[in-house]
């Protein structure tokens, strides 16, 4: 299009402003230069044209990562929101440009941030599938389980919807809870269904099939533990009786217990040991068969 009739169809735009704009969204690293070296406005970096756009976001979600890290150079606020409240790494993660994330992030931009639907960055990628940029916003400290304020959808909820069995599987071994419900009720389980993913909803299934499993292996584990300690300790205290029964039956001075000693006492004294053994054996026994810990 020509540009005295682009400017004409945009008369509120300001013709370096908009010039910044196109070449910064059509990676036009010349062009861009040539602007900022020219124009004693150096603000013009950081201008929102109608929309709220800067140059910034259009070189972010164009993945034009040159004139991504030139504009950063030069002074671009990285925190800026267009109309929507998207910020330029919100649209940089929801047109899956990993490396503009990753300029982003190393030039201070929030990573946490939303838009004014509630979306975060993280939720953008997720939505979208872009498995790089979910990994590398986690990897930098994104919040996992971000809830949108309008809705209540999680990154979870999202990559399920839409069908992303990388990034679903992803965030579950991350230990987000599948069960967690929109506003509506939905969970990641339901709008996989709802949608027609049905990988997503089988993996999602055999999470939580697997939770279980280990929910009552756990279980299994700590009643061996607690039994283990039990017996360990009725061990200790049968043989501290042993000991104590020991010393008062020979502490006795009357002659006339010898040959009660000899038909009734030693005899006890016998199966006592052979309990005490036992349940020594079986404890030992079940410590080397038990490979549970807590």
């Amino acid at each position: 299009m020509d540009l005295k009739l682009f400017q004409e169809l945009l008369p509120e735009e300001d013709e370096y402003l908009l010039d910044l704009h196109t070449a910064a969204s059509i990676g036009c690293e010349e062009r861009v230069i040539d602007i900022i070296e020219n124009t004693e406005n150096k603000s013009i970096i950081n201008q929102q044209n109608s929309c709220g756009w800067t140059s910034l976001m259009y070189a972010a979600c164009c993945a034009n990562l040159r004139i991504v890290g030139l504009l950063l150079e030069e002074g671009a606020f990285t925190d800026l929101k267009n109309h929507d409240g998207h910020t330029a790494l919100i649209l940089a993660s929801k047109c899956g440009s990993t490396d503009a994330v990753s300029l982003l992030i190393d030039h201070g931009a929030f990573i946490n941030d939303c838009d004014n639907k509630g979306w975060s960055a993280l939720s953008y990628a997720a939505a979208f599938g872009h498995r790089s940029v979910v990994q590398l916003l986690i990897e930098k400290g994104a919040v996992t389980d971000h809830v949108d304020k309008k809705e209540g959808l999680t990154p979870l909820m999202l990559s399920s919807a839409a069908g992303h069995e990388m990034v679903v599987q992803d965030l579950l071994r991350l230990g987000l809870n599948p069960n967690s419900q929109s506003k509506s009720g939905e969970t990641a389980r339901s709008l996989a269904v709802k949608n027609g993913h049905v990988k997503v909803k089988n993996l999602v299934d055999a999470y939580l099939y697997l939770n279980e499993g280990i929910r009552t292996l756990k279980n299994f584990s700590d009643t061996v533990q607690r039994t283990l300690s039990y017996t360990t300790l009725l061990e200790e205290k049968l043989k501290q009786s042993y000991v104590n029964f020991k010393k008062l039956l020979y502490r006795a001075p009357d002659a006339n217990w010898v040959k009660y000693k000899a038909d009734i006492i030693h005899p006890l004294m016998g199966e006592m040991e052979k309990l005490l053994d036992s349940i020594h054996h079986h404890t030992v026994l079940a410590l080397q068969q038990t490979n549970f810990r807590h």
